[in-house]
């Protein structure tokens, strides 16, 4: 194993970071994590590694996001317009007992299903992104749990 310097260490953990660069600018965690990774890749192995880490787990974590969104949203609407009627748009008569079926209602727990693990991947993708750093600024490799290796 090769040696790792401290400016590989900082760099590291810098595109590590930069994945968080996400809640200032949509798709920052993958522009800026792929510029840091394609001007230093080069320069060492640690630092091919890492930046090839970053990437694959946002694009998993992008992959498990939209395979969340094609089961909530047909869902979503299929909840909505299920009990409404249509040919009738007089909803002033339409009551609340009227939309909520046992289908219904098993609809929007599942859809708040869905929501939590959301949140619970989005804090996790937080936590693990810090841990990635940190880890990177020691100058151990960072491999991200439930990460498809995109990139090999």
């Amino acid at each position: 194993m090769q040696t790792v310097s401290s400016s590989q260490r900082t760099l590291g953990a810098a595109t590590h970071l930069s994945a968080l660069t996400q809640y200032v600018f949509p798709f920052g965690n993958f522009v800026l994590p792929i510029v840091i990774w394609s001007a230093s890749r080069s320069q060492s192995e640690f630092m091919d590694r890492e930046g090839k880490s970053v990437i694959n787990f946002q694009l998993s974590i992008l992959l498990y996001s939209l395979v969340m969104a094609l089961i909530a949203i047909p869902l979503s609407l299929a909840t909505i317009f299920k009990n409404l009627p249509l040919n009738d748009i007089r909803l002033h008569n339409l009551s609340l007992t009227d939309i909520l079926t046992s289908e219904s209602v098993a609809s929007i727990a599942t859809l708040m299903t869905i929501a939590l693990l959301f949140a619970i991947m989005k804090a996790a993708e937080f936590f693990l992104i810090i841990l990635g750093a940190v880890q990177s600024a020691r100058g151990l490799e960072h491999k991200y749990p439930f990460s498809i290796n995109f990139i090999k």
